[in-house]
């Protein structure tokens, strides 16, 4: 590594490569519930949901970029469908490969999405 005299940290690598699966559409789900944090829930009656999230291909027709972003709810820690908050924005006058744009868009519907999953879901 040029500019830094420390190894990076093994969690970098770990977190490098969860973010390259993820983009390549092969990530592993983990389990981030332990028996601790079910019980926690339990106890304070807290509402719990697991979240499964998905984004469309980038859709690049009519000279206009389209991106989709679902999120699809479940009861934790049962994993009963709830439903589904879809969320999408369009901007016109894009061309293909415009990456800058794509990321500004999944930033908007991701964002969106939450925000239904908030006003919907309590």
């Amino acid at each position: 590594m040029i500019g830094t005299i420390s190894k990076p940290r093994l969690s970098a690598a770990f977190a490098h490569l969860a973010i390259r699966s993820i983009e390549t559409g092969n990530a592993e789900a983990m389990p981030t519930a332990t028996p601790c944090s079910r019980a926690v829930i339990s106890s304070r009656n807290l509402k719990a949901f697991y979240l499964s999230i998905s984004v469309d291909k980038f859709d690049y027709s009519d000279g206009n970029l389209r991106v989709k972003v679902k999120i699809a709810v479940s009861s934790y820690p049962g994993k009963d469908l709830k439903g589904e908050v879809p969320a999408g924005v369009t901007q016109t006058g894009v061309t293909p490969g415009d990456t800058s744009s794509e990321d500004n868009l999944l930033g908007m519907a991701a964002g969106r999405a939450t925000e239904l999953f908030a006003q919907n879901f309590q």
